[in-house]
């Protein structure tokens, strides 16, 4: 059996901590979390599918460190 401080310390606690939260919005949180690298951005994310989805539709060839670095000499081939 749980002794009754131990419930009531536990009851405050509880209590306090879903007081805490319902202090701040959805977009606090979400900015918190953001801002601690808990979760990224709609951005970050975005930009990571795109990138995933590039990656997986085209082959990229770069050109060798011997030859000039011009834009030009990059070719990009499609996958079937």
């Amino acid at each position: 059996m749980i002794c009754p401080l131990l419930k009531e310390r536990r009851d405050n606690y509880l209590a306090a901590r879903n007081t805490f939260w319902d202090a701040w919005s959805d977009n606090d949180i979400r900015d918190w979390l953001i801002e601690h690298n808990y979760m990224r951005t709609d951005a970050q994310v975005k930009r990571d599918e795109l990138i995933k989805m590039a990656n997986d539709k085209c082959e990229i060839s770069l050109p060798s460190a011997t030859k000039s670095n011009h834009s030009s000499d990059t070719t990009f081939t499609l996958r079937e």
